[in-house]
């Protein structure tokens, strides 16, 4: 009832009637495990979401809802999206800083593939498939069943299917690596 209303409305004022309509319907269309492409106001390319799965929520917390939306200073250069998933956090910072530099991190297959097209037409979006952990080192890439969003990593497999084992780093050895003397944003969305 008026909760689905209030949903849809507030699809229109972020993204538009047009946009909006296109959405639900190839949501409605599109096989379950079917990739939807929706163009989001700012962004020169439209995203791609996979259809009926944890992307669909998160592009309502990120473009619609607006959660990552701060009193940012203006003058940021620098951002790293640890847990960056299919790229949305991302994209949101390259709308809201187009002249920012993003380091995108995200160590599951599926996911690091997904935002690697994403993000293929933004020459300053640097995607490293990797962990962040707290020290370097390899460690298993576990599904514990919750979703695309929740994958982990861990020292030992005791618990989830292990996707297998993943490179992380810390946050230090990425700045020392790409030489990066200051983050402006650091986003971290990490089991």
């Amino acid at each position: 009832g008026d909760r689905r209303i209030k949903y849809i409305l507030k699809h229109i004022n972020r993204i538009g009637v047009f946009t909006t309509a296109r959405y639900f319907i190839n949501r409605m269309i599109e096989p379950k495990d079917g990739l939807i492409s929706i163009k989001v106001p700012g962004l020169l390319h439209p995203i791609l979401l996979r259809n009926e799965s944890y992307d669909i929520h998160i592009f309502y917390q990120i473009f619609i809802a607006e959660e990552l939306e701060f009193n940012y200073e203006n003058n940021v250069t620098t951002i790293v999206d640890c847990g960056a998933n299919i790229g949305l956090s991302t994209l949101y910072y390259k709308r809201r800083f187009p002249k920012a530099i993003i380091y995108s991190i995200e160590p599951e297959d599926n996911n690091y593939n997904l935002l690697k097209e994403n993000t293929k037409f933004y020459p300053d979006v640097i995607c490293l498939k990797k962990g962040i952990y707290g020290k370097d080192c390899d460690l298993y890439l576990i599904d514990i069943g919750e979703g695309e969003a929740s994958y982990q990593v861990v020292e030992k497999s005791d618990k989830g299917i292990v996707l297998n084992t993943i490179q992380c780093k810390t946050i230090d050895s990425i700045m020392e690596e790409f030489k990066i003397d200051r983050i402006d944003i650091l986003k971290m969305d990490i089991e």
